[in-house]
């Protein structure tokens, strides 16, 4: 049997991964609240969805910014009302894998 070998990560992917984890942690969560719990907001049609704020606090940037990827494409969206937008937190994963 081969040794494993140490993996030394520079601090940008310590980051990366780190929001990783994050958001893994934020999606396993929302899916069990899910099964859980049922609240008749609009988001409730959307449990393991996240709102602006909630990304931007995860990507470590401002819900502006999140909204202006958005509206550039960058990062998809999905509409749960007149103005309101969720972001699925697998696009999320990807996005930030992608990178900034």
């Amino acid at each position: 049997m081969e040794r494993a070998e140490r993996v030394i990560l520079n601090s940008q992917a310590r980051k990366q991964l780190a929001v990783l984890l994050l958001l893994l942690a934020v999606y396993l969560r929302l899916n069990y609240r899910h099964l859980s719990m049922s609240t008749s907001t609009s988001i409730s049609k959307y449990p393991s969805m996240l709102r602006a704020k909630q990304v931007a606090a995860l990507l470590n940037c401002s819900p502006s910014h999140i909204c202006h990827l958005a509206q550039e494409g960058i990062l998809p969206r999905v509409s749960i009302g007149k103005r309101a937008f969720a972001y699925d937190p697998i696009d999320i994963i990807l996005f930030s894998i992608r990178g900034f």
